[in-house]
């Protein structure tokens, strides 16, 4: 006659997981579902309070290769109005200039120049691009970025940009 060897753990499992869960419905969770009642929302006053903390700016893609910049794409939409960044560590400044050649915008952008990497550490992306907002109340003829300090500023015409969407939406403030 044979001996069979009963191993421990697998039963001690299964018991465990009885106990837990129950060895019968009544004893089991019930699961009690509750929903609040659902409030109407006004549309005007929402847009309102929406439409309060939007302002026309410019959306820019900008390409870095080294210290190479160019522009992939930049469109006037409505975006949040935000407040300038105190920190410039780690960013580099762009700058807004109006068709009169007054500086409009001045706003240090996040640069993920230097990226962390696991088992690696920091290491730098030579080749990245870069997306940012700069708002604005006035048309910009032009955006002005400098990577850093002992680089030259790199020049990009948007006004052709401001010029299609001034067409469009004419009654816009931007546009008056």
């Amino acid at each position: 006659m044979k001996k069979f060897k009963i191993k421990l753990f697998p039963v001690i499992s299964c018991v465990i997981a009885l106990v837990l869960i129950g060895c019968n419905g009544e004893r089991g969770l019930t699961v009690i579902e509750e929903t609040t009642v659902p409030i109407p929302v006004n549309e005007e006053e929402d847009n309102a309070i929406l439409l309060s903390n939007l302002t026309t700016g410019i959306i820019v893609t900008i390409h870095i290769r080294e210290n190479e910049i160019s522009l992939v794409d930049s469109r006037i939409e409505l975006v949040p109005k935000m407040s300038p960044r105190d920190d410039n560590s780690g960013c580099f400044l762009a700058k807004g200039i109006a068709r009169d050649g007054e500086i409009i915008m001045n706003r240090w952008i996040p640069d993920l120049e230097y990226i962390s990497v696991e088992n690696v550490g920091l290491k730098r992306q030579r080749e990245r691009f870069v997306t940012f907002v700069l708002p604005t109340e006035k048309p910009m003829d032009k955006i002005v970025i400098q990577l850093k300090p002992d680089l030259p500023e790199q020049e990009f015409d948007v006004s052709e940009v401001y010029d299609e969407f001034c067409e469009q939406y004419s009654g816009n403030k931007l546009c008056r």
